[in-house]
C-alpha cells in the first residue's frame, strides 16, 4: 500500500485512509472515490485529497481483521466487523471472560497497525456483551504480515475466550491456633466477604473443616478433601514465609505451589496451589479489612483457567474499555463464531515442552544461541516447528542464559518457565514443563530444542500417533529400530516422563511400557539429528 496525493478530477477509485465526513454524511476508511463522490468534493471546493493505493500481496483491513479474531476468538466468542471499521469480539455464552493483561500487551506489541483492547479480565459477561475491540488501521496491511502475527500466536492457547460457570465443589479450613470467640468471629467475617465476593461464580461450599494450626493436621484436612475443586483455607495469622505452617502443610499435598505470594503489602500471604484438578487457595489474613478486588480477579482466574502462570499474579491491571456495550444484531453484519480445528470433540489435546535450559557442556559453549548462516539461533528453528505445529500450549524451559533466550522469544505468545534447578539435570526441566501443562492437555511431546531439523509435520504425525482414549500411550520417532526424540507421553505417564538418550532401546521406562508405544520409523537419520557435540555445531553453523 502506498499513499498519494490525488487531485480531484483524477481521484476516482482512490481509496480513502481515513474516514471523512461530508454534509453529514461518513465516508469510512477503504471506501472507493465515486464519480458522485467527485463532484460533491468539488462542490466543496476540496481541490485534492490523500488516499492509498493498495500492492501485490495487500489484504483490506477488514479481511485483515477477520483473519486476527478467528485466531484469538475461543470459546463463547464470536466476531463482527461493522459499518464502522471496528471489529469487536462478542460473547455468544454467558460466563466468565477469560484474557491475560500481559499477553495482550504482548500482543499489541507485534505490529503498530493492529490494536487489541478488551475488557476487565474475569468479568462476568451475558451473551452479546462485547468483550473486545480489534482495529486494523491503515485500509491495507501486507499479507505477510498478518501472516506473522497469526504465527506468533500460534504456540498457545486462544487470547480470549468465556469460560462456562459450572458448580465447583468447594470447601472452607479453619486451622485453629487460639479456637476462642474472636478467633471465630475473624472466620466468619472473612467467609462472609468470600461468600458475597463469589456468590455469581458457582462455588457450591458443601464442607467446612476445623483443624489445628500444625503442618500435618493442614496436610491431613487437604487430603480428607478428595472430591473438592476448591479449596480454601483461612489462616488465623499472617503467613510470613514459605517454611511458615501453612505452606509447609500445602507443600506435603499438592502438586504444585503456583505462587508463594502476592506484591501487595496488606495482602503478600495470598498463596495459591494445585495438586491435579483441585485448586488450593490462601486467603489473605487481611482480606476481611483489605480492598481484595485484585485477588478476587486471580482467584477466578485460576479457577477458570486453561493454564495457570503464577506470572499474572504481577500482571493484573485495570482493563482499557468498560463493558457497558451490547451488541445488536442485524443482517448485514452477523456475528462469526470461528471453527477451530483443534477443538473438535475426538480430537487429542496436545501441548509441547521445549528443554532449552541446558549449558551445552559437550559443546563447550551455549549451543543453543549458535547461529546459522541467517542469523538464526539454533533453539528458534526447534520452538517455530512446534509453533507451526498442532501442539499447544507450548512451553519453553529456561535456565542457562535465560535472559538472551528470553529476548529472542519475548514477542511469541508462548509459556516461558525459568527452571531455577536447571544445574541438576535435564528432568528437573522436564518436571517443571509437566507441572506447568493444563489439566485439559491429553499428553505433551517432550522436544530438546537442540534438534533443528524436526518439522511442524514431524509433530503433528506424534500427535496423529497419539490416541487419547487409551489410558497409557507413548508415541515416538525411529531409525532402524533405535528409538529417539521427540517423545509424546500421555498425561497418565507423566510421572514417568524422560528424554530418550541414544541407547533408547535400552531404556527401562520404555521397556517397562512397551506395551503401549507408538513407533513412526523414518528414513533419513539426520531427521532426529540432535547437537550435542562442538563438531556437529559447526556443520550446523556453516550450513
Amino acid at each position: 500500500m502506498r499513499y498519494e496525493n490525488f487531485v480531484i478530477n483524477q481521484a476516482i477509485g482512490a481509496i480513502l485512509a481515513n474516514d471523512m465526513v461530508i454534509d453529514g454524511k461518513i465516508y469510512r476508511k477503504g471506501h472507493a472515490i465515486t464519480q458522485e463522490d467527485k463532484q460533491l468534493l468539488k462542490s466543496k471546493d476540496i481541490t485534492g485529497i490523500c488516499a492509498v493505493v493498495p500492492e501485490n500481496n495487500d489484504i483490506d483491513f477488514k479481511t485483515a481483521q477477520n483473519q486476527i479474531s478467528a485466531q484469538i476468538s475461543g470459546k463463547g466468542l464470536g466476531f463482527v466487523t461493522q459499518n464502522d471499521g471496528i471489529c469487536k469480539i462478542i460473547a455468544i455464552d454467558d460466563g466468565l471472560f477469560m484474557a491475560d493483561i500481559d499477553r495482550i500487551n504482548k500482543f499489541n506489541r507485534f505490529n503498530d497497525n493492529v490494536v487489541l483492547n478488551i475488557i476487565n479480565p474475569y468479568s462476568i459477561v451475558k451473551k452479546d456483551d462485547v468483550v473486545a475491540v480489534l482495529e486494523v488501521i491503515p485500509p491495507f496491511i501486507k499479507e505477510e504480515e498478518i501472516d506473522d502475527i497469526i504465527f506468533r500466536l500460534s504456540g498457545n492457547f486462544c487470547l480470549l475466550s468465556v469460560a462456562k460457570i459450572s458448580e465447583k465443589k468447594s470447601v472452607f479450613i479453619y486451622p485453629h491456633l487460639l479456637n476462642d470467640d474472636n478467633e471465630n468471629m475473624y472466620f466468619t467475617s472473612v467467609v462472609m466477604k468470600l461468600l458475597t465476593n463469589f456468590n455469581n461464580i458457582g462455588l457450591n461450599f458443601s464442607r467446612e473443616i476445623n483443624t489445628k494450626y500444625d503442618e500435618d493436621s493442614i496436610s491431613n484436612a487437604l487430603y480428607s478433601c478428595k472430591d473438592a475443586e476448591a479449596i480454601f483455607i483461612l489462616s488465623p495469622l499472617k503467613t510470613s514465609s514459605e517454611k511458615d505452617v501453612i505452606p509447609q502443610g500445602i507443600e506435603k499435598y499438592a502438586d504444585r505451589i503456583i505462587s508463594h505470594k502476592y506484591p501487595n503489602v496488606e495482602l503478600s500471604d495470598f498463596i495459591v496451589a494445585q495438586k491435579g484438578n483441585t485448586k488450593v487457595f490462601v486467603i489473605p489474613h487481611a482480606y476481611d479489612i483489605a480492598e481484595t478486588e485484585n485477588i478476587d480477579k486471580l482467584i477466578k482466574y485460576v479457577l477458570f483457567g486453561d493454564y495457570i502462570d503464577g506470572n499474572v499474579f504481577e500482571n493484573i491491571k485495570p482493563s482499557v474499555i468498560s463493558k457497558t456495550e451490547s451488541y445488536f444484531y442485524d443482517e448485514n453484519n452477523k456475528v462469526i463464531s470461528p471453527d477451530k480445528k483443534h477443538q473438535t470433540k475426538n480430537s487429542s489435546s496436545v501441548g509441547a515442552i521445549i528443554l532449552a535450559a541446558g549449558q551445552g557442556r559437550r559443546c563447550k559453549t551455549n549451543k543453543l544461541l549458535a547461529e546459522d548462516k541467517n542469523g538464526e539461533p539454533l533453539f528458534m528453528k526447534t520452538l517455530k516447528a512446534a509453533i507451526a505445529s498442532d501442539a499447544k500450549p507450548i512451553f519453553v524451559i529456561t535456565g542457562h542464559n535465560h535472559d538472551e533466550i528470553e529476548e529472542y522469544i519475548k514477542d511469541y505468545d508462548i509459556n516461558i518457565v525459568y527452571n531455577r534447578t536447571y544445574e541438576s539435570g535435564v528432568q528437573s526441566s522436564i518436571s517443571a514443563g509437566i507441572k506447568s501443562m493444563p489439566t485439559s492437555c491429553d499428553g505433551a511431546i517432550i522436544l530438546p530444542a537442540d534438534m533443528p531439523n524436526i518439522t511442524a509435520q514431524d509433530l503433528n504425525k506424534l500427535i496423529a500417533k497419539f490416541d487419547n482414549n487409551d489410558e497409557k500411550s507413548i508415541c515416538v520417532f525411529s531409525y532402524k529400530g533405535i528409538k529417539s526424540n521427540p517423545i509424546l507421553w500421555s498425561k497418565s505417564l507423566y510421572s514417568k516422563a524422560q528424554i530418550i538418550p541414544e541407547n533408547a532401546h535400552m531404556r527401562p521406562v520404555l521397556i517397562e511400557h512397551n506395551d503401549y508405544i507408538k513407533t513412526i520409523e523414518v528414513k533419513d537419520k539426520d531427521k532426529l539429528l540432535d547437537i550435542n557435540f562442538l563438531s556437529q555445531l559447526k556443520e550446523y553453523c556453516e550450513s
